[in-house]
């Protein structure tokens, strides 16, 4: 049985037919699964960026705390003496 798989794999137009399955399955794949997260990302929760006074969380378990500054950091002043 491995022999006749074998040489049907040695005709090059059998490849190719192959090879055109087999990225037809890949795309396949690839599109359910970005839908299939598109749609069950929708179902859990807001999934948005909300923020406080001192504080930033995002859509689901990530949670900065303490000052959050954006841009260049404060200039300090500089001692003389």
């Amino acid at each position: 049985m491995f022999e006749s798989w074998w040489d049907w794999l040695q005709v090059p137009e059998n490849r190719e037919v192959l090879y055109l399955i087999g990225a037809a399955v890949a795309a396949v794949i690839g599109a359910g699964w970005a839908v299939f997260t598109f749609v069950f990302s929708r179902r859990s929760g807001d999934g948005g960026v909300s923020s406080s006074d001192h504080s930033i969380a995002s859509g689901r378990d990530t949670t900065i705390g303490g000052d959050v500054h954006s841009g260049a950091p404060p200039r300090r002043k500089r001692r003389r003496g």
